[in-house]
């Protein structure tokens, strides 16, 4: 990341609702980007927690957020 785009982003969002919040503030201030692929390698204690269902609230979180700018 330049230094640029580290001013121009203020993530607000925690856990893994950041990742939409900082693709949407890229588009929005017309920052380049390039993806590059990562692996994720979950360790078993991770894998046990599994997934609880509060967390796919992040899209209504992150719209709700937009309103009210």
């Amino acid at each position: 990341m330049t230094r640029r785009g580290g001013e121009a982003i203020r993530l607000r969002q925690n856990r893994t609702a950041h990742a939409s919040e900082l693709l949407a503030q890229i588009g929005a201030s017309g920052l380049h980007h390039v993806e590059r692929p990562v692996t994720i390698h979950c360790i078993p204690y991770s894998i046990a927690k599994g997934q609880k269902a509060r967390d796919s609230l992040i899209v209504v979180d992150l719209f709700t957020r937009a309103l009210y700018r």
